[in-house]
């Protein structure tokens, strides 16, 4: 029985303790450099070991199912304390002062110091995506820089022992502090609410929003861009769109820098036999909003019965929008859409989760049908054919304010034409043309490689001046 009390006693306290680490978390640093004291580490084991003792006795003082009863209520109590002990301890500790010790960790002078930052706030992801979305290009600049999160959970995205440095600020008091010494520039990827803590607080620095992607859907022409020093966008699309939805920015503050992301874009269309054309489908999430409400979510197993049910059935790849798992349509949804692909397994279709990049479904599709939003315009970038699923209520009049639409098979909310669009998609591509002159209007760098725009266009801003090549050194 003793040895049962200390096995039960050693698991509590492991246990407590990756609690604490996890509730104390502020940075990928590693735990020598920032840590709790070590009397709050000694304070929350005297807490466990009190409620180990108790429980322990309790147990071993009872007999048969009051023993089992005793011991469930212990674990269920014992989970209760811990959490709670861990946010006292949590509050007792000055969260600012282990922020600084984090910043001062990173602000030491070498060559490793951050000379910009990029700062990240989206309660609603479990994962920061758009910060992954631009990490590698960002880190392909080879210039250091610190990555600032708002919300705890993202951290676990990031590795103990990363190539950038991660901080976690809890509190907007504790933004004051946050930049190192050398930092100027800070990026973002989202209109968060909780950006204007960090420009208010930094009125001095170069703000630069660079989004998570480009659509013709509201976010893309938020009112909350105004707070920003400068806007890189893909092309003069994204300029016109803020002009066209009564959002004035004054041109200068707008950078055409492309699309670094379409760099994975296989922009060629190989002709595939008909027994093996697969068509994607990419509907976006059903939106908070009446404004930002393009989805056809609720209509996906129609969209896959049809292409699964033509005269020369293609195989679907479907991969819904990271927040439709939050839809409390989803489940149902998601059971009902993967029993209707299972019927077209023979012709290849698939059903894509989180793991796979959307950019590879791209790559493996010959036809796209989507809905408004940035997928449509990734892929625009392929100069393979798309199909729109028009919102409903959606009339001619409407078309000026989604131009990233021009180039696309337009379908009726009701799918009524989705069988005769996709047919000319598949076949002849009448709108083959009209799809280029909407790409190069998407694309301000289509001439140039994708991310070499995007590069030029932070090294300015940073004041870096960009290594000359081993040819022109000699030329010089």
């Amino acid at each position: 029985m003793l040895n049962a009390v200390c096995l039960m006693f050693a698991l509590t306290l492991g246990s407590a303790n990756a609690l604490l680490a996890r509730l104390t978390a502020v940075s990928t640093l590693a735990v020598g450099q920032i840590r709790t004291p070590r009397w709050v580490d000694r304070a929350f084991q005297a807490i466990l070991m009190g409620i180990t003792v108790f429980f322990a006795t309790a147990w071993v003082t009872a007999d048969g199912w009051t023993s089992l009863a005793v011991l469930v209520l212990a674990l269920w109590l014992a989970a209760m304390m811990l959490r709670l002990a861990g946010q006292w301890l949590v509050g007792v500790l000055t969260e600012e002062q282990r922020v600084r010790a984090a910043i001062a960790a990173i602000d030491k002078p070498g060559p490793h110091t951050p000379r910009f930052a990029f700062y990240f706030s989206a309660p609603d992801l479990n994962r920061p995506t758009h910060v992954l979305m631009w990490y590698q290009y960002l880190l392909a600049l080879g210039i250091p820089f610190v990555i600032i999160l708002r919300e705890q959970k993202h951290l676990k995205a990031f590795p103990d022992v990363s190539d950038v440095p991660v901080v976690f600020v809890r509190k907007a008091a504790e933004l004051n502090n946050v930049l190192p010494s050398g930092v100027r520039t800070v990026f973002y990827a989202n209109n968060g609410q909780k950006n204007r803590f960090m420009v208010k607080n930094y009125p001095d620095a170069m703000h630069i929003q660079l989004l998570h992607g480009d659509s013709d859907k509201p976010p893309s022409y938020s009112p909350m861009s105004k707070i920003y020093s400068k806007l890189f966008v893909a092309g003069q699309m994204a300029v016109d769109r803020y002009a066209q939805n009564g959002v004035h920015i004054p041109t200068e503050r707008f950078r055409v820098v492309g699309r670094p992301q379409v760099s994975k874009i296989r922009q060629t269309r190989a002709k595939t036999q008909v027994s093996r054309r697969k068509v994607a489908y990419m509907p976006t999430w059903r939106g908070f909003f009446a404004d930002t409400q393009f989805s056809s979510l609720e209509r996906a197993l129609d969209v896959v019965a049809c292409v699964q049910g033509l005269k020369h059935p293609a195989g679907m790849l479907f991969k819904p929008h990271p927040m439709s798992y939050k839809d409390p349509l989803w489940p149902s949804l998601a059971r009902q859409i993967r029993q209707e692909l299972a019927k077209g397994r023979p012709f290849g279709s698939t059903y894509f989760g989180d793991e796979t990049d959307p950019f590879d479904v791209y790559n493996n599709a010959d036809v796209l049908i989507t809905d408004i939003s940035s997928v449509m315009i990734d892929f625009l970038y392929s100069g393979k054919p798309y199909l729109v699923i028009k919102p409903a209520g959606f009339g001619e009049d409407d078309l000026a304010r989604f131009p990233s639409m021009k180039g696309g098979y337009l379908v009726n909310a009701d799918l009524s034409n989705l069988s005769e669009q996709l047919a000319l998609a598949l076949g002849d591509d009448p709108m083959h043309e009209q799809r280029l002159i909407t790409r190069n209007y998407a694309f301000g760098d289509i001439s140039q490689p994708p991310g070499a725009a995007f590069r030029s266009a932070c090294l300015e801003v940073l004041d870096i001046a960009e290594p000359c090549t081993a040819a022109e050194l000699e030329c010089a």
